[in-house]
């Protein structure tokens, strides 16, 4: 699994999951997605028709954080990349415009289809 560092804790189960590789064809990788599925799906439906706010039902990234945490052997088959390469709006290999990087969705969207455009159109 490649990732990005998450937040500023410095922890390895501390990733950023906006953009991450992961290779499903080892043992390890298929472990990792099939536990975030399984977590994900202890939430029912009714929960998430109900929720209308981001944080009323547990998000991906706290799920693979608590993953992660549970099972440090995961952590340890995990190259953190630089942030400049894989996490960043101005990323070298794929651009990411966080939630924390725009006022609002609109903005958001907007920055990305400028994004798009400007690949598409060099």
């Amino acid at each position: 699994m490649i990732a990005a560092p998450g937040g500023m804790t410095g922890e390895p189960w501390d990733i950023n999951d906006g953009v991450f590789l992961i290779n499903l064809g080892t043992d390890h990788g298929r472990e990792i997605a099939n536990r975030w599925y399984e977590d994900f799906m202890m939430t029912s439906e009714k929960k998430l028709m109900q929720a209308r706010n981001w944080q009323d039902v547990p998000s991906d990234q706290p799920r693979l954080h608590g993953i992660l945490k549970q099972n440090p052997h995961l952590c340890n088959l995990m190259l953190i990349a630089k942030r400049e390469f894989l996490n960043n709006e101005k990323g070298s290999f794929v651009c990411q415009i966080l939630r924390t990087n725009a006022k609002d969705l609109d903005e958001r969207l907007r920055r990305i289809e400028e994004g798009v455009n400007k690949v598409i159109n060099k």
